[in-house]
This record gives structure tokens, C-alpha cells and sequence, in this order.
């Protein structure tokens, strides 16, 4: 539970305890039974901490990695990379946030309909990581190196219709640049 949370289901349990205090006291000092009004406090309060307690743990289940997405083998100039699809718009959303690592020869392909202008960024991504904007034709148009964490965006110079995310430095080190052509190894399954 974040902070604000904790505060808000602390102060309906202290009101629920209060509350039923006083009902035991009216019992005890006129000797009937809990009034109703009591009961519907109790009630009322014991939903809204409910509810706060589920809140919460929507929150934490937002901050987890998506797990693995489909893949495919792509290969760029000669070098083979294994890539996770991102497709639907949530898996897009999500993307590689929340992973504390990418393997080596690992990326992500983000697939979008049509090419359009693309932004990504890094604010909730703790891997520094490179970014090539693909046109229809699988050909790389640009390279970016975004930081973890940052909280600028990262925008395609050029309408592009994929996005492919790698650790920094990964294309650089394979001798991969704008123009490289991508192809789709075939399944050997």
C-alpha cells in the first residue's frame, strides 16, 4: 500500500473502532441492543477499506513487467536477434517497463497498423536502451539512445511503422545504422 493509502484505510479502522466503542457503551448503559445506525457505520466502513485495500493492489499489479510476448527471430545485417512482439495497444504500452533486464541478443518490436509519426519514452524503464524507427519496408530510417528513467520523449523524426527496442549500444556494436534492411528469419520448428 502506498502512503496515502495506508493514511485513509488507518483512519476508517480508528472510526470503525470508535464507533463501535460508543455502541457498546449505549448497549451497556441503556442495556439494548446495537443500534442500527452502528451497524450501518460498520458496514459502510468495512466496504470503503475493502475498497481502498483493492485500490492499492491494482496499483502494485500496474508496476509489474508484462510477462514474455510472442516471438520472432529477426535478422538485422547479418545479426539475429530474438524479438517480443508488442502488438495490442496495452502490450505497447507497456512495453519493457518494469523489466530489470533485456538478455543480449534480445529486443522488442513494437507493431503498429500504419506508419504515423511514433513518440516512446523511458519513465518508468530502468535498461538504457536503443531505439530504431522502421519504415513499411522493414529499413531502419533513425537510431536513438534513450536513458532509463528519462522523463523526456522520444519521438521518429519520420512517420515509421515499427519501433525496435534493444539494449544501448546494441546496433552500434553489431555495425547495424540507418538503411540496415530487416528480414523475418523463417521458423525452423
Amino acid at each position: 500500500m502506498n502512503l496515502a493509502t495506508e493514511a485513509i484505510s488507518t483512519t476508517i479502522l480508528m472510526s470503525m473502532k470508535e464507533w463501535l466503542v460508543t455502541g457498546q457503551q449505549k448497549i451497556t448503559q441503556k442495556q439494548t441492543r446495537l443500534p442500527r445506525l452502528y451497524i450501518a457505520r460498520f458496514f459502510i466502513l468495512s466496504i470503503a477499506l475493502l475498497a481502498s485495500c483493492a485500490v492499492s493492489g491494482v496499483a502494485r499489479a500496474d508496476k509489474l513487467p508484462q510477462p514474455p510476448l510472442q516471438t520472432v527471430l529477426l535478422d538485422i545485417a547479418g545479426t539475429t536477434l530474438l524479438t517480443e512482439l508488442a502488438v495490442t495497444p496495452v502490450e505497447r504500452q507497456r512495453g519493457l517497463s518494469y523489466r530489470p533486464l533485456l538478455e543480449r541478443n534480445a529486443g522488442m518490436l513494437f507493431v503498429y497498423q500504419q506508419e504515423r509519426p511514433l513518440i516512446f519514452t523511458m519513465r518508468e524503464t530502468s535498461i538504457p536502451l536503443s531505439i530504431a524507427f522502421i519504415n513499411e519496408q522493414l529499413e531502419i530510417i533513425e537510431i536513438l539512445t534513450m536513458e532509463p528513467f528519462a522523463k523526456e520523449n522520444y519521438p521518429s523524426s519520420r512517420p515509421a511503422r515499427y519501433a525496435l527496442e534493444v539494449n544501448a549500444g546494441w546496433f552500434k556494436q553489431n555495425g547495424i545504422t540507418a538503411g540496415a534492411k530487416i528480414t523475418l528469419q523463417p521458423d525452423t520448428e
